[in-house]
């Protein structure tokens, strides 16, 4: 029951094994499968990864922080869509103790954490590591309105945080009356805030964050 010509990634688990996945798996008409459409997944020995979370002002474990697990290493130094880029990967919900438990066919790989009121992190995975800590810090948010240059409000806006490396946060469309926006769970740094509707870009602004700090902004385009 799946649309023609769109990728999957496909995931096989079995109990005392790591999983394996196949990322990109098209799929075709049931009409033209053959054997040679057949994917082989290879379970290997299951390497354990157990991540933990932590507050940094306080120490305490973090609970319910939500853990995702890529097995690409170099997701770790590329520009992260934290809106997009984690459709199908394996993610945790931490325990009381802070704890979120894997198991792979493999280690090694980049670790990201989002958890409301902190700002969103990510880390390496090193290979042949079993355990990483993860520090959280408060979260900075960014929020404001959307007006014309005589002041009327502009609803159904789209908004798109983009950081110094590239990584984005998106918010869709909304139709709130006010035109208001909010982003959370934002680090400290420099950002470029993108302001459009439908097809087309409106505004730029450039954006300095505070840690743990909320800034509100006023934005006015020409309509």
């Amino acid at each position: 029951d799946l649309p023609v010509g769109v990728p999957y990634r496909v995931t096989a688990d079995a109990v005392g094994y790591g999983e394996a996945s196949i990322d990109r798996a098209m799929t075709i008409p049931v009409s033209e499968i053959t054997d040679a459409d057949a994917w082989e997944f290879v379970l290997g020995d299951p390497c354990p990864l157990r991540v933990v979370v932590t507050d940094r002002d306080s120490g305490r474990h973090v609970q319910a922080a939500t853990v995702t697990v890529s097995n690409n290493l170099r997701a770790y130094s590329s520009p992260t869509d934290w809106t997009y880029d984690f459709l199908n990967l394996p993610s945790r919900l931490t325990n009381a103790h802070g704890e979120a438990i894997f198991s792979f066919p493999g280690s090694g790989g980049t670790i990201f954490v989002s958890r409301p009121g902190y700002a969103r992190t990510r880390a390496a995975w090193p290979a042949g590591s079993s355990s990483v800590e993860i520090v959280l810090e408060p979260e900075s948010t960014l929020t404001g309105t959307v007006r014309t240059t005589s002041g009327q409000p502009v609803p159904g806006c789209w908004f798109r945080l983009t950081d110094v490396i590239g990584s984005t946060i998106t918010l869709e469309q909304t139709n709130n009356n006010d035109a208001s926006f909010s982003f959370g769970e934002l680090s400290s740094g420099t950002y470029k805030l993108t302001v459009g509707f439908e097809t087309r870009e409106l505004t730029q602004v450039p954006i300095s964050l505070e840690g743990g700090k909320a800034l509100e902004i006023p934005i006015k385009v020409d309509w």
